[in-house]
Parts: structure tokens; sequence; C-alpha cells
């Protein structure tokens, strides 16, 4: 695994702020999982005072997919449940377009009051076209069901929901100066995003103008051009340092129908209701009987992963190595 200690950020404001981001593999088969870990924290308290609908996306190679995430809030050993989310995908699509890429959106199953350290595990399967490319995350939090407020009935981004609103509508969220609607407070809390694709998205945008009632005023119309807002994103400096999320994706789904020479060092050991793999890096599946897959994480070292009674497959990808071993799970 590849651990990416994130040491500063561009710009510091409210919310969460991205800490560490970690890459399970830096080379990928066709067709073969990894997985990226972020971590993030609060930064002020502010939005671990109320329940937010958690969000989070990720931007891959257009023919990538992003099967599962598992969101952790590390403070009280909470998994919380998440479902995909194509409305923030939209979303971010729209703020942040990049050509032969697209985003895979999540969002929490339901308002949830997070503590002050959230883990994130994305799993992540590779496509077939091969090359060098890099990943993107963005995280955020709103207080309105994302599923149902983001987009409009036909698809479209619904405007005067998503941008000019602080997160429970009392106010307008613009910027110092009062020019423009910035995006929905919280909904983008934290990216990687570099400054120079921040700056031009906000300038893109500007082009749109919305026109919301002002609740302060007497719901008097007020018209202002729109910008996206994210509170903080990475400096150059840690941009560099993880390497830009670089991934190459190598010929032939490598490891697909291989196994390692190093195999034994590959231990599995099965308990009840789990199973515990001990390996020098990769990622780690388990399946059921009938090919369900139970769970996955990342390895480097010791993992224990969720498994169903009777017989589990468990695999371990590791660049360009495969291995699959059978265990009885009690």
């Amino acid at each position: 695994m590849f651990m990416l200690a994130v040491a500063s950020l561009l710009s510091v404001a409210c919310g969460f702020q991205i800490k560490t981001i970690a890459l399970s593999t830096d080379k990928v088969g066709q067709g073969e999982n990894m997985t990226v870990t972020t971590t993030y924290a609060s930064i002020d308290g502010n939005y671990t005072a109320d329940k937010y609908y958690n969000l989070f996306a990720v931007r891959v190679p257009a023919d990538w997919t992003a099967p599962k995430l598992t969101v952790t809030d590390t403070e009280n050993d909470v998994d919380v449940p998440m479902t995909a989310c194509p409305a923030y995908a939209t979303l971010a699509e729209y703020c942040f377009p990049r050509d032969g890429y697209k985003w895979i959106g999540f969002q929490s199953a339901e308002l949830y009051q997070f503590g002050n350290t959230i883990e994130s595990v994305v799993e992540l399967v590779a496509g077939q076209a091969m090359g060098d490319y890099t990943l993107d995350i963005v995280v955020g939090g709103w207080k309105r069901d994302p599923a149902t407020q983001l987009l409009t009935a036909n698809g479209q981004i619904n405007f005067e929901e998503v941008f000019g609103w602080n997160h429970d509508k009392s106010d307008f969220s613009m910027d110092d100066q009062k020019t423009y609607f910035k995006s929905s407070e919280y909904l983008f809390i934290a990216g990687t995003f570099t400054a120079e694709e921040y700056n031009a998205s906000k300038a893109r945008l500007a082009s749109k103008t919305i026109t919301l009632p002002d609740p302060k005023n007497g719901n008097t119309a007020t018209t202002r051009p729109i910008s996206v807002d994210v509170a903080n994103i990475l400096s150059a400096a840690d941009l560099d340092q993880t390497k830009h999320l670089a991934v190459e994706v190598v010929e032939g789904g490598a490891g697909v129908n291989t196994v390692a020479a190093d195999a034994a060092e590959v231990v599995v050991k099965a308990g009840e209701g789990e199973v515990e793999v001990i390996a020098d890096g990769g990622v780690a599946t388990v399946y059921n009987a009938a090919g369900v897959q139970t769970d996955s994480k990342a390895v480097n070292g010791t993992a224990t992963l969720r498994a169903h009674k009777g017989t589990a497959l468990v695999q371990v990808v590791n660049g360009g190595n495969k291995i699959v071993k059978k265990v009885v799970v009690k």
C-alpha cells in the first residue's frame, strides 16, 4: 500500500480536511481491483455538531467502476451505511469535468452525526484501456437528501437548490464580496483538485446566473452568477507528494489467472464470521460459496474481513499477482 500523508492544504476553512490518502497499488491489471483509502478530520467541529448526509465521489477513467464504498466514523468506531448517489456524481461532473474521466458518487443512507475522524475505503475496478491515469476525490455533507434535491425531475442540476444557500436554507451562501452565489454549504468540503482546475471551474461557472429569494430581505429576488466552493483543497506540495494519485493500467489483467510465486507468504486464517489475512501489501477480497463478495480491504500486515459461515474464497491481489485460498468459516 502506498500511504500518502498530507502535510498541508492550499486553503483551510471549516468542515473536514483530508489527512492521508493510501492507494493499495500504483499499478493495476485490466479488470482488476484496487482500493483508495482516505482519512479526513474535523477542523473546527462545525461539521460534527449536527447530522448530515455524508457525501463522497471519486473521479476515475471512463471505463472504470466503483462497486463499493465503506465509510467508518473512526472516532466512534461505527460503519456508516453508504449507497450509490448518481446525483452527486452528476454535480461533481458539472463542476469538475475532465475528458476521458467520470465521477462516481455515494451518500450515506440516512442523516448521521459524525465524530471528528472519518475513514473511507473505495473499491475500484480498472477498465480495459491501458495507460497512466490520475484519480481524484471529493468529500462533503448536506442536510438535505442529495438523492432527491441535487437534480430536477428530468435529471438536470437543480441550480436553485445547489447554489446560493447555507446548509439549512436560512441564509445565502455567497463570497465575501457578495458578488456570486457559492455552491451550497458543505456540499464540497475537501478535494484533491489542482489549484489550476479549481480556479478554472470557478471562472467557467461564473458565466451562469440564478435568481433566489432573499430570506432576510422580504424574499426580494436576488440575481448573482454562480461559483463552486470547496472549503479545503490540497496544496501543490501535497499533490506532488501524492503523485496526483497516479495509477497505471497494465496489459492482460495482470494476475487474473496467475498465482504469485510467494503465495506461501500470504496467510489466511478462518474464525467465527470472519477471516484474518496476513500479507505484505495488496487488496484482500472474501467471497462466499455462491460467489457473493462479503468484504474487501487493503492489507499491509494483518486485516480482518467479514465472511459468511461455510466455505469462503479469499483473493489477495498485489500488483501483478493474484492469490486465491479456500477456508472454512465457523
